[in-house]
C-alpha cells in the first residue's frame, strides 16, 4: 500500500472514530436530557394550565420552566420520534422528580386532565339571595356579580329571545329578582370555579327548558303563563 493510501485510510479511520464518538456523545446527552429534575423532599405536585392553541415549542418551555423537563430541545426530539405531537390543552398536575418523560406525554398526549370541577345544590323553596351566596362560595364570583347579571338588560332579554318560557313580564320594574323562579332547583356540575355566573344561568335554563317543556301541553291547559305559574308556587312556598 503506498503512502498516499495509507494516509486515505488513516483519514477515513479517524472520522470513523469521531463520528462513533459523536454519536455516542449524542445518544447520551438525549437521554441523560430527558431525566427528570431531582425529587423534591415529600414529592412536589406543579399544576399547569396548557392554553388552548399552544404550540409545541411554547408547551415545551412552560415545562422546563416549571422543572418539569429538563431540555426543551430533546423533548420536542423525543415527540417526533414516538410520534406523540398531539398534545391537548387542559390542566395538568405532574409530579416533579418523579413523573419521567413518558409520562409526561402521555398526559399530554392522552388529554389526562385534572378534575376541577364543582358541584352546586340549589335546594328548592330558596330565594336569589340564597342562589347568590351559593354562587359565590363554590365559584370565584361574588354575590355582587350574580346581581350585577340579574340587572344586566342587555343579557335578560338575550334570556327573552333563547327561551321560550320566558317572556318580558321578567322585566317588570316590581320584580326585584329577573330571573327569581326560573331556576330550577338541582344539583349541577360546572366545569371549575372559573365558571362565569351568565355561564351558570345558561346551564340551568336549559335543564327548566327541559322540564317545563314535558309538560308544555299541561301548562298551556291552564290558561296561564309561564310566570304567573311560577308566582303562585312561589307563593304556595
Amino acid at each position: 500500500m503506498n503512502k498516499g493510501k495509507k494516509i486515505f485510510f488513516g483519514i477515513v479511520i479517524v472520522l470513523f472514530i469521531i463520528g462513533v464518538i459523536t454519536l455516542m456523545s449524542s445518544v447520551i446527552y438525549y437521554y441523560s436530557s430527558l431525566g427528570t429534575f431531582e425529587k423534591q423532599e415529600n414529592g412536589k405536585e406543579i399544576k399547569l394550565q396548557i392554553p388552548e392553541g399552544t404550540s409545541i415549542a411554547q408547551i415545551s418551555e412552560i415545562l422546563k420552566e416549571n422543572e418539569i423537563i429538563k431540555n426543551p430541545f430533546t423533548f420536542k426530539v423525543y415527540l417526533k420520534l414516538n410520534n406523540k405531537i398531539n398534545l391537548q390543552a387542559g390542566t395538568y398536575i405532574f409530579n416533579n422528580g418523579i413523573d419521567d418523560v413518558e409520562k409526561v406525554v402521555t398526559k399530554l398526549n392522552k388529554g389526562e386532565v385534572c378534575d376541577e370541577s364543582v358541584t352546586i345544590t340549589f335546594v328548592e323553596g330558596k330565594n336569589m339571595r340564597y342562589i347568590a351566596k351559593m354562587i359565590s362560595q363554590y365559584t370565584n364570583n361574588t354575590e355582587d356579580d350574580v346581581f350585577e347579571v340579574l340587572s344586566d338588560s342587555e343579557y335578560i332579554n338575550s334570556l327573552i329571545d333563547e327561551f321560550w318560557f320566558i317572556t318580558d313580564e321578567i322585566t317588570d320594574e316590581n320584580i326585584y329578582y329577573s330571573l327569581e323562579g326560573y331556576l330550577l332547583p338541582d344539583t349541577y356540575t360546572f366545569k371549575n370555579k372559573e365558571i362565569s355566573v351568565k355561564e351558570i344561568f345558561n346551564h340551568i335554563l336549559g335543564y327548566t327548558d327541559k322540564y317545563l317543556s314535558a309538560h308544555r301541553e299541561e301548562i298551556e291547559e291552564t290558561g296561564l303563563t309561564i310566570h304567573q305559574l311560577l308566582t303562585l308556587a312561589s307563593i304556595a312556598e
